[in-house]
């Protein structure tokens, strides 16, 4: 600290060395020489810039400038002068640095106050060799740059320990790398919203006022019938404004969704959110939300009025939390402030205006912009004016109808659409009497565009509507039996009934808007064609599922509604579909999904002894999953009793296996070791060499943890050799794990680590993520018992950090949990032990991968 310091409106810089700690451990005795070599670049930058080192700590440093344009020039110094250094080892020195300026507050020879540690967390957001500054700093330099230095907006991010969000610049310096991860602030914003496919227009109006609503409300509902674009405006708003968002913007499509126990899960994998063990998917959303500042968008809520408490709940969830609901109708919840989505301007009334005026209105604009993407010559002329604007009028501004009007462009003239489009009106008045007049009009202007469609092509429309979330071309043919699947569906593409969806060289998929779907539903339950259909759609699910390599997760909606039609009709075709779709429920966050399946299935009734048998076990297997361990075993026990009772061997040694584990889970290893072994004995008899090899693996887990290291030492080593003669990389690399974890128990550190490594190899190789966390946490605890305690506390907290993204974990019991902490005892001080962790929780995965790997460097 020293005296002299700089008053009145200051700038502050703080510096900081990234992996300090890993940099000083590789260096060892070279690490003083290179701190002292940083310090003076550091030092020597800020004092040829009139700047004052207010105090240094650790690989550190403060400093203070009376000029803004100082302290960056400085900054950027020192950023080209440690990046021009040579460093031992080839090791680069990169530094991070954050820049603030503010009034200054004094205490004594220091500055003191939040605007200090405004800066300091600013610093603590940057990477290595990046140099990020607040907004107050930006403004004040933006017109005084020094050459070769610039600035790039990297907007809004929430800081530890400050209440608001910071908006951030990095200053881009000539010669020097610019691109950066995303800053490692406190939440990464997540801007997950549709890609436009074709241009926004008008809506400026309607789009500042619902801006407007949102800002001061936590809930707006954009009402209004199919077909207003209430969609598009609300995602236009989320675009418009996500920057006032620390946290972002997320659009989450509910479209496809029928039961409203499926929104919460929906949220949360919008949020990339992990399941979590008894909690369910709404408590898991509202504990995230609660100190979020976060745009969440919920598109067609019209179909799920069950999940009014819900929304209801994260409107409250926290006080930065605001939701744009999309919706026909209110959702009719307290604090919902509803704003009706009218049609789109019209042109005026009076013949007399010109065609500049009438081609301003928002409804022509878009009939314009629509009709030059199927017509790029089409322009508006006083030839054509009046017509569009009677079109657009006729169709009361619904942008929808609009849109597949001017799709007829193809081939009808602007005449004569105004002309088929009144007979159309006419004939198509006498529809309910309650309801709205702007959803009659829809469904006559989609009526008249089914009647325009020749018999063949209507049939193959109305059969589409039997798929849900979408399909392909081969989809399509096998479904709906229609004769010319490829020509009909470039027609139905051509007059805008079915979207196209699908990235240059990937296999296109197509799909419905919701309404029109709506419409093609109807008319397949009046052709009488329904259950055929929903019968030929199960087929398809059923044999998509039982394919090996199939999309799953693209088909996963379609899948739903299979399971959800075999209830009714087919429950053999369900249990099917669900035991092939088990592992893929398990691999992406569907375990209580999962279980409700199992659940609704098996109380239907019907379908084969060994179909039941197999759905039991997953049933088992879901609720294992989230660590419900006697009713597991309760049902793997009715699975061995079905399996045994149809004479089903394999079956009932795939349930004793499973039970084994339950046993592992419940830390009962003579159990465990009891069934591992009786299925090693029926494999064996048959000569099943896949499943032996499991069952050796399993079998040498439960004796290392059951505490007989040499019998386990043996069967594992045996488990190595016959999972690696057959090929099965998982299997190996879980029992190349327990034979490490056995011979660290036999003293053998150097042949723990190396078997370690191996499975670690495989594991990252296949990325199965739950299972690199265990291994790296095996690794860990060696680093600590080898006393590198600074490794050892950097890999556990990459593997806490890593494990809370997770929905599924191990038990405890199998994977021996244990405390780095007591482990290392006072090897390190507080303050190191908390860098080193938090050194650690910072890395993404191939990074906690590859510092796991330096593990090696000791063998």
């Amino acid at each position: 600290m020293m005296s002299g310091l700089p008053t009145g409106i200051v700038t502050f810089l703080f510096t900081d060395i990234e992996g300090s700690t890993r940099l000083a451990d590789r260096l060892g005795g070279a690490w003083g020489a290179v701190l002292e070599r940083h310090d003076a670049i550091v030092r020597r930058a800020v004092g040829a810039h009139s700047g004052v080192v207010v105090s240094t700590a650790g690989d550190g440093v403060f400093a203070a400038f009376g000029d803004p344009e100082h302290g960056i020039t400085a900054a950027a110094a020192a950023q080209r002068d440690l990046a021009a250094a040579t460093w031992p080892e080839g090791s680069p020195v990169r530094v991070r640095m954050g820049v603030h300026t503010a009034a200054a507050e004094l205490a004594g020879a220091n500055y003191a106050g939040l605007e200090v540690h405004r800066a300091a967390r600013i610093a603590d957001a940057a990477h290595g060799g990046q140099i990020v500054v607040s907004e107050a700093t930006s403004s004040l330099v933006a017109r005084a740059l020094p050459t070769g230095v610039s600035v790039r907006d990297l907007g809004a991010h929430r800081l530890k320990d400050l209440p608001r969000a910071e908006h951030l610049f990095q200053v881009c310096i000539d010669g020097l790398d610019g691109d950066f991860p995303p800053l490692r602030a406190r939440g990464r914003r997540m801007v997950v919203l549709p890609a436009r496919a074709t241009s926004f227009v008008g809506r400026d109006t309607e789009i500042e006022n619902i801006g407007a609503l949102v800002e001061r409300s936590a809930l707006v509902t954009v009402i209004g019938p199919g077909g207003t674009g209430k969609t598009s405006i609300a995602v236009e708003v989320a675009a418009r404004t996500a920057s006032r968002y620390a946290d972002g913007a997320v659009f989450v499509g509910l479209a496809a969704l029928r039961d409203p126990a499926h929104v919460a899960p929906a949220i949360a994998r919008a949020l990339d959110l992990p399941e979590v063990p008894d909690r369910s998917p709404e408590q898991v959303v509202l504990g995230r939300l609660e100190s979020a500042e976060l745009l969440l968008v919920l598109d067609n809520l019209e179909q799920l009025p069950g999940a009014a408490p819900l929304i209801a709940a994260l409107a409250v969830a926290g006080p930065g939390v605001h939701v744009v609901a999309t919706s026909r109708a209110p959702l009719r919840i307290g604090g919902e402030v509803e704003y009706h989505l009218e049609p789109l301007g019209l042109p005026t009334s009076d013949a007399a205006a010109d065609l500049a005026t009438r081609s301003r209105a928002d409804a022509v604009q878009l009939f314009f912009e629509r009709a030059r993407r199927v017509d790029p010559n089409f322009v508006l002329t006083e030839a054509n004016i009046d017509a569009v604007t009677d079109i657009c009028a006729s169709l009361d501004g619904l942008p929808l109808a609009i849109e597949l009007a001017a799709a007829r462009l193809r081939v009808l003239s602007p005449d004569t659409i105004r002309e088929r489009l009144d007979r159309r009106l006419q004939l198509l008045t006498g529809g309910a009497r309650d309801a709205p007049e702007r959803q009659q009009t829809l469904r006559a202007t989609i009526d008249w565009s089914h009647d325009l469609l020749d018999p063949a092509a209507q049939a193959l429309f109305r059969r589409l509507a039997v798929f849900r979330g979408g399909w392909t071309l081969a989809a399509a043919e096998t479904v709906t039996a229609a004769p010319d699947v490829l020509d009909g569906s470039d027609l139905l593409v051509s007059q805008s009934l079915v979207v196209r969806d699908g990235a240059d060289g990937a296999e296109p998929r197509f799909r419905m808007l919701e309404t029109i779907r709506e419409y093609a539903h109807d008319q397949l339950q009046a052709s009488g064609e329904l259950v055929a259909l929903r019968d030929a759609h199960l087929a398809w699910c059923r044999d998509l599922a039982e394919r090996e390599g199939a999309s799953i997760a693209t088909e996963h909606d379609n899948l739903r509604a299979a399971l959800g039609w075999s209830l009714e009709t087919d429950v053999e075709s369900g249990l099917r579909i669900a035991d092939r779709l088990a592992r893929f429920w398990l691999a992406h966050d569907y375990v209580r999904e999962a279980e409700s399946w199992f659940v609704r299935l098996l109380g239907a009734g019907g379908g084969t002894p060994g179909a039941r048998a197999r759905a039991r076990a997953e049933l088992a297997g879901a609720r294992y999953w989230q660590e419900r361990y006697p009713e597991a075993e309760s049902d793997y026990r009715e699975a061995l009793e079905a399996y045994r009772a149809i004479g089903d061997a394999i079956g009932a040694d795939d349930v004793l296996y499973s039970l084994g584990w339950v046993a592992a889970a419940n830390a009962d290893w003579p159990a465990a070791q009891a069934a591992f072994a009786e299925v090693l004995g029926a494999c064996r008899r048959r000569n099943d060499t896949g499943r032996s090899g499991l069952a050796l693996q399993a079998l040498g887990m439960a004796l290392h943890r059951g505490g007989d290291q040499p019998a386990a030492r043996a069967v594992l080593e045996e488990a190595v050799a016959v999972l690696g003669a057959a090929g099965d990389t998982y299997g190996l690399a879980n029992a190349l794990y327990d034979l490490g974890r056995t011979l660290r128990v036999q003293g053998d550190p150097d042949g723990a680590r190396g078997h370690l490594l191996d499975a670690l190899e495989l594991h990252a190789a296949s990325g199965h993520v739950p299972s690199i966390v265990f291994v790296v946490e095996a690794l860990s605890r060696l680093e600590a018992e080898a006393g590198r305690p600074e490794r050892a506390v950097a890999l556990a907290g990459g593997v806490d950090a890593l494990r809370s993204t997770l929905s599924a974990h191990p038990p405890e019991a199998i994977v021996e949990r244990w405390d780095v902490t007591t482990a290392i005892g006072d090897r390190l001080t507080p303050e190191a032990l908390h860098a080193a962790w938090a050194e650690g929780a910072a890395l993404d995965l191939p990074e906690l991968i590859n510092l796991a790997k330096e593990c090696g460097d000791a063998r």
